[in-house]
């Protein structure tokens, strides 16, 4: 059992008892609030510490390519610049935002099925699809509660209320049309029902989940964790092997440099953008920080798919 596919099962165990908390009493808001910022801030954000690493690994497997830490650097802040720039368009800003999320969150939850052809890279972009789908969507009144915004959005684009009003039927045909081609072009193996039945339980889980609590799982624990383990699964490190070569100074300081710069868009994008609301302007900043990101992890699962 590869180490990615053992962690979905640990984060799923502990996902599960995290619903049946919740669905035995109501969670207060405090402690809603508590755990979205624990996983966030403790898992979520920190994980991006390791793109320098993973874009030296991206480097050394291309022979055409050599790594420079100014150039990536320079590179990493260029485009996060490039995309605040472009949230004078919200609409814009969040098309691209989202079809780039769902291909990176495809990814990282498909890394377990080995495909090569388009029905793969379909099935990754579907699933991933899904996945916003069921966390925006399916949680809009919960989200336009904790952000008024959207629910502006809302009116002023008929696409939107249209998708809402549509919710199950996007929803269920992305999701099975991932999992259909997952059927179709995975090799078949004796695992292969139960990596399916995996991503079916987590989404199932995410959408019984309060919007805060499903989030906070989805991104700061699954998406995080799940990254985290398949750089150390292709490095092929223990546990002690992994933290003493990936938890080092450098990259604790690009952590720390993260919330930095994660605390200076907000202060910049309340100051200089029409936006009020404290927790869009902070998913606002996390965009623009993931943009980068999402491109350096898509050379790292590119990679790993051909080996």
């Amino acid at each position: 059992m590869s180490l990615p596919f053992r962690s979905q099962l640990y984060l799923l165990a502990f996902g599960w008892a995290l619903a049946l908390l919740c669905g035995q009493t109501s969670l207060p808001q405090p402690w809603q609030w508590g755990f979205f910022i624990l996983t966030i801030v403790g898992l979520g954000i920190p994980h991006g510490a390791l793109d320098f690493i993973v874009a030296q690994h991206n480097a050394r497997n291309n022979q055409h390519v050599r790594f420079s830490l100014n150039r990536f650097l320079f590179f990493y802040v260029g485009q996060s610049i490039l995309f605040l720039l472009l949230w004078i368009w919200p609409p814009i800003a969040l098309t691209l935002f989202l079809v780039f999320s769902a291909l990176h969150f495809g990814e990282t939850d498909l890394q377990e099925f080995k495909l090569h052809t388009f029905g793969k890279t379909l099935a990754v972009f579907l699933y991933g699809t899904s996945t916003f789908v069921l966390l925006l969507l399916g949680h809009h009144t919960e989200l336009i509660g904790y952000i008024p915004e959207i629910g502006n959005f809302i009116q002023r684009y008929d696409l939107l209320g249209w998708a809402i009003e549509h919710f199950d039927a996007i929803y269920r045909s992305t999701l099975f049309s991932s999992l259909l081609l997952l059927l179709i072009f995975s090799k078949k193996d004796e695992m292969l029902f139960f990596r399916i039945m995996v991503l079916v339980l987590v989404q199932y889980l995410v959408a019984n989940l309060p919007f805060l609590i499903g989030f906070a799982f989805y991104f700061g624990l699954w998406h995080s964790t799940l990254s985290i383990q398949a750089i150390r699964q292709e490095a092929q490190f223990s546990t002690l092997q992994y933290m003493r070569k990936y938890i080092t100074p450098q990259t604790i300081l690009f952590a720390g440099l993260a919330f930095v710069i994660l605390v200076g868009l907000y202060f910049l994008i309340d100051r200089y953008y029409d936006y009020s609301n404290g927790l869009f302007i902070f998913f606002v900043g996390l965009s623009i920080l993931a943009i980068p990101h999402m491109q350096v992890m898509h050379g790292f699962f590119s990679r790993t798919r051909r080996s």
